[in-house]
């Protein structure tokens, strides 16, 4: 009798379990229709559309980021124009696909329609 509450709770569980997966909505932590902000750990913060996101990745794509170009003035002169800067322009020809470690990840942040850097992308897209 005892074995058989047993199977019986052990069975419940499983069938609830079961029905959590099938039917609860999978939540993503960014919004898919917006631009995001992904910051390293190094510092350089990458603006894009996160793709996927898995426990050790996160995929970017239509990535661009900000490029300090320094007055030619004068070399004391501390006064620079940050530039966005489309990936993938570079050298080396990188796709425009980017898969970051997620140790290196601090934070991402969803971009309003309205900030300057999505105004910019915008601008460029046209």
């Amino acid at each position: 009798m005892k074995n058989k509450k047993i199977y019986f709770i052990l069975l419940l569980i499983v069938i609830v379990g079961l029905l959590a997966i099938i039917f609860v909505p999978k939540n993503k932590s960014w919004d898919t229709n917006s631009w995001q902000a992904v910051f390293l750990s190094n510092n350089q913060v990458y603006f894009g559309k996160i793709k996927h996101i898995s426990s050790n990745t996160l995929v970017l794509t239509d990535i661009y980021y900000l490029q300090a170009s320094e007055s030619l003035a004068s070399p004391d002169d501390t006064n620079s124009k940050l530039n966005l800067v489309k990936l993938g322009s570079e050298v080396h020809g990188p796709k425009d696909k980017m898969t970051i470690n997620r140790s290196n990840i601090l934070f991402w942040e969803d971009l309003k329609d309205n900030s300057r850097i999505v105004k910019v992308i915008n601008q460029l897209l046209k």
